[in-house]
């Protein structure tokens, strides 16, 4: 997810407004974008965002020097995330199903195949991935989004979540191996389904 944001200006936004703004420039679009993967409305994640930047302002002044405050930040943003959802209810979005902003407004931070120069094509890998990882349980799905389109280290995402390292690489496989299970069942299904139309 690129370089951290300086220690000094972390503790200088303590108590200065301008120094506070050097984080939200810093981290907003990363962090939008991270709430947009999860929520896949872009209204939706503007909001969570806005709360998650005053959730970080107020706890800041707790924050401890050393601490590793990407993944803090990023815990700061998942909390906001299972808050909205214990609000709203995952089934209830999941029946919308409908992402609302056109391609260009959606960057990725991991790298697509070089060939995929073309935003209606990004989108549409963009949404069967979406779609897989919707089926995915929760937990796992958290860890992926976190590792593969965040690009957190194991050690980070460790501290986002609460859990061992260990655990972690582990979700982390198992996550990949269920999320390769579906994609051989959708890639089976299409074919079946093409086989069917021109047969």
């Amino acid at each position: 997810m690129g370089e951290t944001i300086s220690p000094e200006v972390i503790e200088k936004a303590k108590s200065e407004p301008a120094e506070f703004a050097k984080i939200f420039d810093h981290y907003y679009g990363k962090i939008l974008n991270y709430v947009f993967r999860q929520v896949w409305d872009t209204e939706t994640a503007e909001e969570i965002t806005s709360s998650t930047f005053y959730r970080l302002l107020k706890a800041l002044p707790g924050y401890k020097p050393g601490r590793n405050f990407n993944a803090w930040f990023y815990k700061i943003a998942l909390n906001e995330v299972r808050l909205f959802y214990r609000k709203r209810g995952r089934q209830e979005r999941l029946k919308e199903n409908v992402l609302s902003c056109p391609p260009e407004e959606i960057y990725f931070d991991r790298p697509y195949p070089e060939d995929c120069s073309d935003p209606a094509l990004k989108l549409e890998q963009y949404e069967q991935v979406r779609r897989m990882l919707d089926q995915l349980p929760e937990k796992y799905r958290e860890v992926l989004v976190l590792r593969y389109w965040e690009g957190l280290k194991l050690e980070e995402i460790a501290k986002v979540l609460g859990k061992s390292v260990g655990t972690v690489k582990s979700m982390v496989h198992r996550g990949l191996n269920k999320l390769r299970i579906k994609a051989e069942k959708e890639e089976f299904a299409h074919h079946t389904q093409a086989g069917s139309i021109h047969g």
